[in-house]
């Protein structure tokens, strides 16, 4: 269908509304909106915010930050739901980590979440590791990186390529 712009509570003028990811709301089965901006009330540059679909108005409601347990002083990045396990995986400079960006997953959905947990190598590195996603099978997924070893088009670290992982059994 033709692409519809969202409302103004999502799109917030003068600030980036970006990088969307779907989950649903565990006791309504609301579709919520999770997506990163630098609006005001953050907890630092680019946070992590949602937004629970309204189906008898056809609207998104007013944003709200996913809170201190997941946003930084720093920059959250490139979110992805997993419906099935209730996980959110998503990249953050603004906590310790192996360097740039590093993948954390954690579990919960809205405001409430557990720990984040750094995904560890060798999916992250010292450079930055971003748009985590699993596949459908669990068994494996995929990121984009711009570690050494990536396809070099101006220097060594110049441009993020996507790796594909496998987890141990």
């Amino acid at each position: 269908s033709e692409p519809e712009k969202l409302g103004d509570g999502i799109n917030m003028g003068n600030h980036t509304s970006t990088q969307p990811a779907i989950g649903y709301d565990s006791k309504t089965n609301r579709q919520i909106l999770y997506f990163v901006s630098d609006r005001p009330d953050g907890k630092g540059g680019m946070d992590i915010w949602y937004s629970i679909f309204d189906p008898k108005n056809n609207i998104y409601k007013i944003p709200k930050n996913l809170g201190s347990t997941i946003n930084t002083p720093g920059d959250e990045v490139t979110p992805f739901y997993d419906i099935k396990t209730s996980s959110l995986y998503y990249s953050s400079n603004g906590r310790p980590g192996m360097g740039g960006f590093d993948i954390f997953r954690t579990t919960g959905e809205k405001s409430k979440w557990i720990e984040p947990e750094n995904f560890g190598y060798p999916v992250n590195s010292g450079a930055d590791d971003i748009y985590f996603i699993s596949a459908d099978n669990k068994e494996s997924g995929f990121f984009s990186s711009n570690r050494t070893g990536s396809i070099a088009l101006k220097n060594e670290n110049c441009c993020e390529d996507i790796y594909q992982f496998g987890y141990k059994n």
